[in-house]
């Protein structure tokens, strides 16, 4: 693992907020000293100052996700897919140091296909290699969706997608250690929801407690089909179903329809990528039941092999 590197806060100007989450706020930056001056624009995640009765527990629940973010990033570094880990920027004695990273002004996979004509293929695939490489080093991401894959365009202009945000992994080998369950329901395996609701009542995600019991390699696995179906279609899970509603048709066995999202039909290799992605899901037979990230990388190369698979939101 690589070791982590100590930003000190002359090194870097902090910019605009260009994001923000539950508990930090991400910005623009600069570096304006030291030997990486000048070189390239930075994404910088602050942590917000903890104002609040029980600042004592906050912010000991901030540290904890802080060094669980950390670790796991750092273990996955480096690769292709994943979203380059620069160090932490001490820029506050007060504060929680802040991660820092490159800022990828491309944007997530979504904005940059909803402006470009690119290959699917090629983004689908670098989407699978990146789940598959944290897998392999026993993480889970906890939180996939396509605002957290991050486009890369090198100097050539091609782009490659980065797998970020891992405020929300969870690392196996870590004994007792729980992640968090805060996760976009669009996305989320339905194990990972609790189903004890009706239609009107409010969705309810399963106990803190149970995360290690839930959140696993195979609920990573059910939402990068629903990432990749977005992503080859264009068009969202589950169209217009709002989150109640949501939960409620994967209680009743309900998968994707191909036919909410025509825009696949007319692939080429139709069949196969929804064999791929059904392989991901399996809601009748269980998590258990789920291809593997690696099983759906060597699955995705062969049915997609020459053929141009252009970007499905192209008029």
């Amino acid at each position: 693992m690589p070791s982590l590197r100590h930003i000190a806060e002359n090194e870097i100007l902090l910019l605009d907020v260009i994001g923000f989450g539950g508990f930090a706020d991400v910005h623009s930056g600069l570096w304006v000293s030291g030997d990486r001056e000048g070189k390239g624009k930075l994404a910088v995640k602050v942590f917000r100052q903890v104002k609040t009765e029980n600042d004592a527990l906050t912010l000991q629940t901030l540290n904890r996700r802080l060094h669980a973010e950390i670790s796991a990033w750092l273990l996955v570094q480096p690769h292709p897919n994943i979203l380059p880990f620069i160090g932490a920027y001490h820029h506050d004695s007060e504060r929680l140091p802040a991660l820092v990273s490159p800022l990828r002004e491309a944007g997530d996979v979504l904005s940059y296909l909803s402006r470009n004509t690119f290959s699917c293929r090629s983004l689908a695939l670098g989407i699978v290699n990146g789940l598959a490489h944290l897998h392999a080093h026993n993480i889970v991401h906890g939180d996939l969706k396509p605002k957290n894959v991050l486009i890369h365009i090198d100097n050539e202009g091609k782009p490659t997608p980065e797998i970020s945000d891992f405020g929300r992994a969870k690392i196996l080998d870590i004994k007792g250690y729980t992640g968090s369950l805060h996760m976009t329901r669009r996305y989320a395996a339905p194990e990972v929801l609790n189903p004890a609701h009706t239609p009107d009542s409010p969705v309810v995600e399963v106990p803190r407690e149970r995360a290690n019991e839930v959140l696993t390699k195979a609920s990573d696995v059910w939402s990068l089909g629903m990432v990749l179906l977005h992503v080859l279609s264009g068009r969202e899970p589950y169209p217009g179903l709002n989150e109640n509603q949501i939960v409620l048709a994967l209680v009743n066995g309900q998968e994707p329809k191909e036919e909410d999202h025509p825009k696949m039909i007319t692939c080429p290799v139709r069949a196969r990528a929804w064999t791929i992605l059904k392989c991901c899901w399996k809601l009748k037979d269980g998590p258990e039941a789920r291809w593997s990230a690696k099983e759906c990388a060597n699955e995705l190369k062969i049915p997609l092999e020459g053929h141009t698979y252009y970007n499905l939101w192209a008029e």
